[in-house]
């Protein structure tokens, strides 16, 4: 598939965003649908990355551990769902505070405008990616007893300027 995105570069927060940030027993699955995700990217040759504060270590197996129970259990909504963290092309450890994603797009040499951020905290996720132009989707916290509705599948990467907006709280 030919990339119809204005997208090269989708930043992923990932306590509070893929995995519940609340679950220190992995007993919550990721967010919903976040193998389609990666597939529509992979399909657009969109690179995926994650964009947390946490420690890349800490981050990195919290994901091996959470994607490997998720696979073993094959707990998805439409589906298996390969999920692993080789899904990912990088791994940034930004700072505590408002994130400056200028490294990611330093990184990749992009324009602001091609990097799509989604997080769950408005003030260091959002706004981090906006105040530098990049495209940014807010989704509801996740949490033990929180967010679950949320799903990734239904991000639409060809049409990203309409559902990147302050506040956005779709799509569930």
């Amino acid at each position: 598939m030919m990339n119809s995105s204005p997208i090269r570069v989708a930043a992923l927060d990932v306590y509070g965003t893929l995995l519940a940030f609340d679950d220190d027993d992995y007993s919550c699955p990721p967010r919903n649908r976040l193998g389609k995700f990666f597939d529509d990217c992979e399909a657009r040759e969109i690179k995926v990355v994650t964009s947390s504060d946490g420690m890349t270590g800490n981050v990195k197996n919290d994901l091996v551990i959470a994607f490997r129970i998720a696979n073993d259990r094959k707990i998805t909504i439409d589906g298996p769902e390969r999920l692993g963290i080789d899904r990912f092309d990088n791994f940034f450890q930004l700072d505590q505070g408002i994130k400056d994603f200028s490294v990611i797009i330093g990184h990749y040499d992009i324009l602001p405008r091609e990097l799509l951020v989604i997080g769950d905290n408005f003030n260091k996720d959002i706004w981090g990616a906006l105040r530098l132009g990049a495209y940014a989707i807010h989704c509801p916290m996740y949490g033990v007893d929180q967010g679950k509705e949320w799903d990734f599948g239904k991000i639409d990467l060809d049409n990203i300027e309409r559902m990147s907006q302050p506040n956005l709280q779709k799509p569930f």
